[in-house]
């Protein structure tokens, strides 16, 4: 019987292996959700009036409706209650999404990063949609629209682009990790500059000028 149990254990020990590897160490490809229909929650940053000076997460379970184009309606009601810094958007979180609001309520999805919206870098956001990721500004523009599925934040005028890329859960680690790929730069005017064949790991040796 002994014997029989052997090849068994070894076959479950391969089976594991490969579920580690497809479920975990490869990763899952990068998507973009473009669920439709009301927001039924938000959170954004807003201003406690006993503490008039200190920002906090406010919730909201009117928050508005997001259209069949992925634009977010936000309901007027919360636009009133939103705080504002000088020249520059607040940021409506909801389900996995994040996106910009101006005083007007114009709106741009923008990455969820950082547990919020993305930064402007280099005065520009990135911004995910269906056809690849573009760049706004502070005013919501989108400056720079490109077929590519992930971008890292301009940094001295470049950009690094990626298709194929995956998303991995690090099992030590709070921050995510992404991996494989085929990857490039942009310049600002969004052309390629540094062609895409190069993995999310290596591109970083490519770097224009570098």
């Amino acid at each position: 019987m002994k014997m029989y149990r052997l090849p068994f254990i070894a076959s479950i020990i391969f089976a594991c292996g490969l579920v580690f590897y497809f479920l975990v160490l490869r990763g899952t490809p990068i998507t973009h959700d473009s669920w439709t229909g009301p927001v039924d929650s938000c959170a954004y940053i807003g201003i406690e009036p006993d503490e008039p000076e200190w920002p906090t997460m406010l919730t909201s379970a009117h928050c508005g409706v997001i259209d069949s184009h992925g634009v977010l309606h936000v309901d007027k009601d919360l636009l009133k209650k939103i705080s504002f810094e000088p020249s520059m958007p607040s940021c409506l979180l909801s389900r996995g999404r994040s996106f910009y609001v101006d005083r007007s309520g114009r709106t741009n999805e923008v990455y969820f990063f950082d547990m919020g919206c993305d930064y402007f870098s280099e005065g520009l956001a990135r911004s995910p949609s269906p056809q690849g990721t573009r760049f706004i500004d502070s005013s919501l523009q989108v400056v720079i629209s490109t077929p590519y599925q992930f971008s890292q934040p301009f940094d001295g005028e470049v950009a690094v682009v990626c298709d194929e890329l995956r998303h991995r859960k690090e099992l030590f680690d709070e921050h995510d990790k992404y991996v494989g790929g085929q990857c490039g730069y942009i310049d600002r005017k969004g052309l390629l500059i540094v062609p895409m064949r190069y993995s999310i790991d290596e591109v970083d040796k490519h770097r224009p000028g570098v």
